[in-house]
């Protein structure tokens, strides 16, 4: 369910899909986030609805797994997180978070 559609369920209102329209960015690359040299994998941890969270321990088996078959894994989240080996970043400005997906 979009979010979009959450709110307007409980406002009660029609509900219309609204796809965001993004400018590429094509300005100069300037990023704190030290990625990794092999193939990695960005993970948002957190959600804007209750239900959609995981537990922290399910979040580790599914890292434990990506670092097993190669992965580097990277957590790019505006709230911290206590998941084991991931490179954190802390609340990463939007264009550095598309840059790097």
């Amino acid at each position: 369910m979009p979010l979009q559609q959450v709110a307007t369920d409980a406002l009660k209102l029609p509900f219309k899909e609204i796809r965001p329209q993004l400018k590429k960015f094509t300005g100069p690359t300037i990023t704190k986030i030290k990625i990794p040299k092999k193939k990695y994998i960005i993970i948002a941890p957190h959600s804007t609805c209750q239900a959609k969270y995981w537990i922290n321990s399910r979040w580790n088996e599914v890292i434990t797994y990506l670092h097993k078959i190669g992965y580097g894994v990277i957590s790019l989240a505006k709230e911290p997180n206590e998941l084991d080996n991931v490179t954190w970043v802390e609340n990463p400005p939007i264009r550095i978070t598309l840059f790097n997906m």
